[in-house]
């Protein structure tokens, strides 16, 4: 069963927060982003951005477990948004992912919030 793809959903919704309108990409609890998904998972993200979702949230509230891969694509996801002016914000619970995005000093490069309502009381 080694590297064998994680199997995952991943659902598309909308919000809007603070009068701004978002496209929701959610990843189904007890997702794995890493060597088995991460592909189908930035192909899906970067997909709904070129069809014109220029604010995209990432909901990895149910993400149990990211690698260096998972990592890297959030990373590459973020650069192309940022390059065409949009915008992309994560929610992340789980603390050992916070962790690890903090300790390979990328958590200036992301807006990262627990909830959609923490985003909403941020200023």
């Amino acid at each position: 069963m080694c590297n064998q793809p994680t199997d995952f959903t991943i659902t598309i919704g909308e919000a809007t927060i603070k009068g701004v309108k978002h496209t929701v990409i959610e990843l189904a609890p007890q997702s794995e982003l890493d060597m088995g998904t991460f592909q189908r998972f930035q192909d899906t993200v970067m997909g709904w951005f070129k069809r014109g979702s220029q604010n995209i949230i990432l909901d990895l509230t149910g993400v149990v477990y990211m690698d260096g891969l998972g990592l890297g694509s959030l990373v590459r996801i973020r650069r192309q948004i940022n390059e065409a002016n949009g915008t992309l914000t994560l929610w992340i619970c789980d603390q050992s992912i916070i962790k690890l995005i903090e300790v390979t000093a990328l958590r200036p490069l992301f807006k990262i919030y627990r909830t959609k309502e923490d985003m909403e009381k941020s200023s």
